[in-house]
């Protein structure tokens, strides 16, 4: 029997703490798919964004066998506004893949576009003025994205938006998803994990829904201007967790920073 599975996940934070030009622009994510399936459908997510936000459109291309672009519709329409606090999920879009296949999802952003929902540390690209949904070529754009501070995140160019990839599969596997601290967020132990996995020869992904500097029962400190840490994991996982598809297993570790950030800069004011 089909049923809808999570292939990509990515944990978001508050992006507000850095000013962007990303208006106009199309942004260019790929991901691996670890199910095989005929249709897909992705959930956009701006929890952390001050802002209303305004995709012009978003569409799939699969690179491995080389078919698409299919654009994404929400509610038969090619474009959506994303309220502030909020998630919406696009309706189905038919495009066969393959366990292993490449897909490249790009959503064009509407002008004015700032302070969006996001996570650092993804291999986004993002393009020249306009949208790029639906042609052959992208041209990656020369400018920084950054106004200030000019490039926050030290390695890989973040992705906005987008927060979960799903597909309909027939497929069954191992679904793991962790919600997590820094440990996870850079793959100290997640790698060798989903490495183990994928050695085992069944249909598995691990879904990593760790943010750094996060907290179990704090939201980031008033003291830093935005979710920089992300809201509490207890708050997360009705977002980060509840929302994935197919899962069979749930890995918490989490904690630590309740016990070291009271007192520092992080949490000046917080003494538990």
């Amino acid at each position: 029997m089909k049923h809808w599975k999570t292939t990509f996940s990515l944990a978001h934070i508050g992006a507000a703490l850095y000013e962007q030009v990303i208006g106009n622009r199309t942004q260019e994510t790929p991901v691996i798919a670890h199910f095989s399936g005929d249709e897909i459908r992705i959930t956009l997510s701006n929890y952390y964004s001050l802002y209303q936000t305004e995709i012009l459109g978003a569409s799939v291309y699969n690179s491995t066998q080389k078919t698409g672009p299919v654009r994404f519709l929400f509610g038969s329409c090619s474009g959506c506004i994303v309220e502030p606090e909020t998630q919406i999920q696009s309706d189905s879009a038919f495009l066969p893949v393959k366990q292993g296949d490449q897909l490249v999802i790009r959503i064009a952003f509407a002008p004015e576009t700032r302070a969006l929902s996001g996570q650092g540390l993804t291999f986004a690209r993002h393009s020249e003025a306009g949208d790029y949904t639906m042609e052959p070529v992208f041209p990656v754009s020369d400018e920084e994205i950054w106004v200030f501070p000019k490039r926050p995140f030290d390695a890989g160019e973040p992705t906005f938006l987008l927060s979960q990839i799903d597909i309909l599969t027939e497929q069954e596997g191992i679904s793991l998803a962790v919600l997590g601290d820094s440990n996870g967020f850079m793959r100290m132990w997640t790698a060798p994990l989903e490495k183990m996995m994928e050695e085992k020869g069944l249909p598995c992904v691990v879904l990593n829904q760790s943010i750094s500097g996060n907290r179990l029962l704090s939201d980031t400190a008033k003291e830093i201007p935005g979710q920089l840490f992300g809201f509490s994991a207890k708050r997360r996982y009705n977002i980060d967790i509840n929302s994935l598809c197919g899962l069979t297993h749930i890995i918490f570790a989490i904690g630590g920073n309740d016990l070291y950030q009271p007192g520092t800069m992080a949490a000046p004011n917080d003494s538990s």
